[in-house]
C-alpha cells in the first residue's frame, strides 16, 4: 500500500483565520454581509445606514472607500471585511439594536458597556453611545458628594476606554479609584482575565499623573490629620473685655482645653487606625472626621466641632476641585 502524504499548504493559507457565521446575527433575509475578525454578519442594509454614520457613508451607492474596509465578492456576496472592531463588541452593539429597551432601567454590566461604546464609537452608532455613555458616566459620577469608602472594579479599564474613545468626564472619578489603591491597580503584566487576554495598561503618561496626584492626596491628608490644629481658636473662645463692657465668659460655654482635644484627636485619629486608613484617601478621610461625634463623647464644645466640620467640608470640596489641575484634565 503506497504511503498517503497530505498536499502541503502554503503559510498564508494556513494563517488565514475560517471565517463563520455568527450565530445570532447572520440574519436570513439580511442583505449586507460584514466579517469582522473571522466572523460574518448578515445584517439589513437600511438598518444600519439608519443608525451608523460609518454605515451610511460606506454603503453610499457611490461605493465610497474607507479606511480599515477591504471589499471582497466570495461565494456570499458581496463582504465588507472591517478592521476597526471586534466580533465581541460588534455583538454586544447589535444586541442593544435589537432591544433598545433593554438597558433602560438595569445597565448592562461593564464589559458589555465598553463593548457597546467601543463599536458605536469606531463606527459611529452615535445614538448608541450617547446613551452608554451616560450609563459609564453615571457610574463613574465626577461629584464630590458621590465618593464612598466602597472601592470601584475596572478603575483601569474605565481609563483605558476613555482614552480610547474620548470620554473624558470619566476620568477623574477613575484616576481616584486608582490613586487610593495600592499599585494603583494595575497589574503585573500576567495573562489574568477570564478569557486569557492580557490586562488593559494605561499610558505611562497617566502613570506619572497617578504619582503627581497621591503626592498631592498625601500632603492633603498630612495637613489636616498628623495632629490637632493648633492655631484653631475656639468660635466661644471669650475675648478681652473692653471699655465700657463686660465679659463673657461667664455667659459662654467652658471650651475644652488643648490638650483634652489634642489627647480625643489621638485616640479617634492615631490610635483608631483612622489615619492610616485613610493615608491616600482625604477625601473619605475628611468625611469620617466630620462624621465623628467629637461634641458627645470627646468633650469637644458643640461651636469648635461644627466650625470645624465647616472647614472639613471646604478642604474635602476645594481639594476635589484641584484634581484636575493635579492631573491636567483642566486643559
Amino acid at each position: 500500500m503506497e504511503n498517503f502524504r497530505p498536499t502541503k499548504r502554503s503559510k498564508l493559507e494556513l494563517a488565514a483565520p475560517v471565517s463563520h457565521k455568527n450565530e445570532q446575527f447572520w440574519i436570513l433575509d439580511g442583505n449586507t454581509v460584514l466579517e469582522v475578525g473571522g466572523v460574518l454578519f448578515k445584517l439589513h442594509r437600511s438598518r444600519l445606514v439608519d443608525q451608523s454614520i460609518f454605515f451610511s457613508h460606506l454603503l453610499d451607492e457611490r461605493n465610497v472607500q474607507m479606511d480599515g474596509v477591504v471589499v471582497k465578492s466570495d461565494e456570499n456576496g458581496i463582504v465588507y471585511h472591517l478592521s476597526n472592531t471586534t466580533p465581541k463588541d460588534l455583538e454586544a452593539l447589535l444586541q442593544l439594536d435589537k432591544n433598545p429597551m433593554a438597558y433602560y432601567l438595569v445597565p448592562p454590566p461593564f464589559p458589555v458597556l465598553a463593548a457597546i461604546i467601543r463599536a458605536a464609537t469606531a463606527l459611529r452608532f452615535d445614538t448608541y453611545r450617547a446613551f452608554a455613555v451616560k450609563h459609564l458616566e453615571n457610574a463613574w459620577s465626577s461629584s464630590v458628594t458621590d465618593l464612598t469608602t466602597e472601592r470601584k472594579s475596572n478603575a483601569v479599564e474605565v481609563v483605558v476606554l476613555a482614552r480610547t474613545c474620548g470620554i473624558n468626564s470619566v476620568l477623574k472619578r477613575a484616576f481616584y479609584e486608582m490613586v487610593r489603591v495600592a499599585g494603583y491597580g494595575l497589574g503585573d503584566g500576567e495573562f489574568d482575565a477570564d478569557n486569557g487576554e492580557r490586562p488593559q495598561e494605561i499610558s505611562r503618561a497617566d502613570e506619572r499623573r497617578l504619582e503627581r496626584m497621591r503626592e498631592h492626596l498625601i500632603s492633603a491628608w498630612l495637613q489636616v490629620a498628623v495632629r490637632v490644629d493648633r492655631t484653631f481658636i475656639c468660635p466661644n473662645q471669650p475675648k478681652e473685655p473692653t471699655a465700657g463692657t463686660e465679659s463673657r465668659s461667664s455667659t459662654l460655654p467652658k471650651c475644652p482645653s488643648l490638650y483634652s482635644k489634642r489627647d480625643a484627636w489621638e485616640r479617634r485619629v492615631h490610635d483608631s487606625g483612622l489615619y492610616a486608613e485613610y493615608k491616600f484617601d482625604p477625601f473619605c478621610g475628611l468625611q469620617a472626621l466630620i462624621d465623628i461625634k467629637w461634641d458627645e463623647d470627646e468633650g469637644w464644645c458643640s461651636d469648635c466641632v461644627h466650625a470645624k466640620r465647616e472647614v472639613w467640608r471646604t478642604m474635602r470640596q476645594r481639594t476635589w476641585e484641584r484634581i484636575e489641575v493635579w492631573m491636567g484634565l483642566d486643559k
